[in-house]
């Protein structure tokens, strides 16, 4: 099937401790995960006993994986094959519950313990009935005692365990939940209960379903198992979920997770990374790189619509630029409306961004700077030049100068291109410099040897023009290449 670009970054991203995608469910989806899975083994394996885990919160998520991949893999058989790929052991795919439940069983065995997992809701509530009876004279005038409401303690309860809320101050400045509001004596009371829900569990031989959880995380703690590991379904993910999976991920330079979002399907409300559509990346604690596919989407189609609406008999609104970025190393692509260029539209990294008139800088443009022979430099303004303030970021007195030649062509810097100057005295060797020689202009690429100080073009046609202490002067170092497309 065909794949679109952003999916393309995503599967072939580098290696990354947590390489994050949000996208609305489908097949593209789907099948990306699987592609990035294949990627991956045929990629960052690198030992006979390094593993893949692929797994999912949810059945449904975990079919569309499975019957997915047999048929991905056949098609993509030799797509990404490397040096590694012999290598590769074929990944383990298991939901989520069903992999916690054999570490339980595991840690279970090795401590001989008699411990049951309680999977009958009904006995979970009479119990935590029987812990509210034993409280509820303590917290007579408050609503959810006095009212008797067992189900709402009980869904609270587990919303304390899910998220981890292991002591009562921490529990007390959560965010509001279930109508229960911070420092509140409801909430003092409720954890009392959930305390005394888990001393009788105890002595009646059962652990929850967040217990599980736990348990599972001390088992893999002591022996972690896979190097990468994939998680689809990732906006019902608990936090116990969570840290059982980091248990079981290996610490090599290499290892690293791969989290699916789904943005149109509401999210858990024990999920711990995701709260009103909105992830929370700050919550996974480690470096993330994330593509958004329903942002790119949504707003791609409502910048066509608008371009189109600004199309009058065929004639296009917008002119369009790419920016190269020399001191990042990177490019974007710029459009800018013809009745109003203090308004930006940019793509980068297929994600649109805007920026309106208080985050776009003026850039002087003047005339001619050779990238050949020197040519008198011509003082006069030509015009102004508005691209985002975030590009210049740091440089604070820039021009722009419209290059004329060839000779800074392997250095990507055509005839007719601008090029973003940086007024800079303190240019380094190898710095591509914009430099006036006697009263003409050039732009080359400063040379610094046991031979001299020379300024050298990036086209074989051309020759050195060596620097001497008369007579030449730098203007300022080049920090961008404007192209009109």
């Amino acid at each position: 099937m065909r794949i679109s670009s952003i999916y393309d970054r995503f599967i072939k991203w580098k290696h990354n401790k947590i390489t994050l995608l949000s996208a609305k469910e489908s097949n593209e989806k789907t099948s990306s995960l699987i592609m990035r899975l294949l990627y991956i083994k045929n990629n960052y394996c690198f030992s006979k006993n390094d593993e893949i885990l692929c797994t999912s919160v949810t059945d449904k998520n975990l079919e569309e994986i499975n019957s997915c991949y047999e048929n991905m893999e056949n098609v993509n058989k030799h797509s990404y094959d490397t040096l590694f790929t012999s290598l590769s052991k074929e990944p383990v795919v298991v939901k989520i519950d069903h992999l916690a439940e054999e570490y339980f069983m595991k840690y279970k065995a090795k401590n001989n313990l008699k411990l049951q997992i309680l999977r009958d809701e009904n006995i979970e509530t009479k119990i935590v009935e029987q812990c509210v009876e034993k409280v509820k004279n303590d917290y007579k005038r408050i609503n959810i005692f006095k009212e008797n409401k067992i189900q709402h303690i009980f869904e609270e309860i587990k919303w304390i365990k899910n998220l981890n809320y292991t002591d009562l101050e921490n529990y007390q400045n959560a965010p509001k939940h279930n109508g229960l509001r911070k420092n509140s004596k409801a909430r003092e009371g409720v954890f009392k209960v959930k305390e005394l829900y888990c001393e009788e569990l105890n002595k009646l031989a059962y652990v929850s379903y967040e217990d599980m959880f736990i348990y599972a995380a001390k088992e893999a703690e002591l022996n972690p198992r896979f190097v990468h590991i994939l998680v689809d379904g990732c906006e019902r993910l608990t936090y116990l979920q969570w840290n059982f999976l980091k248990s079981l991920r290996k610490n090599e330079v290499y290892s690293g997770f791969t989290l699916a979002f789904n943005t149109d399907k509401g999210e858990s409300i024990y999920c711990s990374f995701m709260r009103n559509g909105k992830i929370y990346t700050s919550k996974f604690q480690e470096k993330v790189k994330r593509f958004n596919v329903k942002n790119k989407k949504d707003i791609s189609k409502e910048k066509s619509n608008n371009i189109k609406s600004k199309n009058i008999k065929g004639m296009d609104a917008f002119e369009r630029f790419q920016y190269f970025d020399l001191r990042h190393k990177t490019d974007f692509t710029m459009m800018k409306d013809y009745s109003n260029s203090d308004e930006i539209v940019v793509n980068h990294q297929d994600q649109i961004l805007e920026y309106n008139k208080e985050e776009v800088a003026k850039i002087p443009v003047f005339t001619n700077i050779a990238a050949g022979e020197p040519i008198f430099i011509d003082p006069s303004l030509e015009d102004n030049f508005s691209m985002p303030k975030q590009w210049i970021k740091g440089l604070k007195d820039c021009f722009i100068l419209k290059v004329k030649g060839d000779s800074m062509i392997n250095a990507n810097i055509n005839d007719g291109d601008f090029v973003v100057i940086h007024k800079q005295m303190d240019v380094n060797n190898n710095d591509i410099v914009a430099a006036n020689i006697s009263g003409s202009a050039t732009l080359k690429r400063l040379n610094i040897s046991k031979k001299g100080v020379f300024l050298n073009p990036e086209n074989e046609k051309y020759s050195p023009i060596p620097v001497t202490e008369e007579g030449i002067f730098i203007l300022g170092k080049a920090v961008g290449i404007i192209r009109r497309l």
